[in-house]
């Protein structure tokens, strides 16, 4: 705050602007029973130029009322689009297991298995999938990969991983720009505009 140069006042002004124009907008808040838990995961692949690492992106749903979403640079390079999406696979699950936790606390049902959204079937295979290929190796010695699969199967699996159509992947605002017309219709979905 000491050190406030012009252009930190100008973005304070478009932050301002921003706020009062959206005044008449908010996050959607309608619960359904029905719904349990939904997550929606995507990730870009290599859509930094400059050190070519993802965006991964989330959104995750109780009874249909969003509860956490997320828009991040990933860690690491990874090496295909499908290493990216089991990247933000991964990440979705961390919150998932965190949200199981929390609703245990709370003595909430989840409604059954968790439902995890996908756009790739190459992800989904590698985290449904106990061997891996030639070019996918490297990712069986990372805890990630263990972790995912911990989730997804066995006696103690929580998530079902299922795939999307890329259009309607909730979470594909979250990774890369959009066009006007898919950013408004999914946005739809969770966000309000008042009178």
């Amino acid at each position: 705050m000491d050190g406030a140069t012009d252009e930190h006042v100008s973005i304070m002004h478009r932050v301002i602007k921003f706020v009062i124009d959206t005044k008449d907008r908010g996050v959607l808040i309608k619960p359904d029973k029905n719904r349990g838990v939904i997550a929606y995961c995507d990730s870009d692949f290599a859509g930094d130029m400059g050190n070519r690492r993802s965006i991964t992106g989330f959104l995750i749903s109780l009874f249909g009322v969003p509860i956490s979403w997320k828009s991040k640079q990933q860690g690491g390079v990874t090496l295909s689009s499908s290493e990216a999406e089991y990247y933000a696979i991964s990440e979705v699950s961390m919150e998932l297991k965190f949200i199981v936790m929390v609703m245990d606390f709370l003595d909430i049902e989840p409604g059954g298995r968790m439902k995890v959204f996908v756009d790739s079937i190459g992800a989904i295979h590698l985290a449904n999938n106990a061997s891996s290929g030639s070019r996918t190796k490297h990712i069986d010695s990372d805890t990630r990969f263990h972790f995912v699969r911990e989730l997804t199967q066995g006696d103690d699996k929580i998530i079902d991983i299922e795939f999307v159509r890329s259009k309607d992947n909730q979470s594909d605002i979250f990774t890369k720009n959009t066009s006007n017309d898919t950013f408004w219709r999914l946005k739809s979905v969770y966000i309000m505009v008042g009178d």
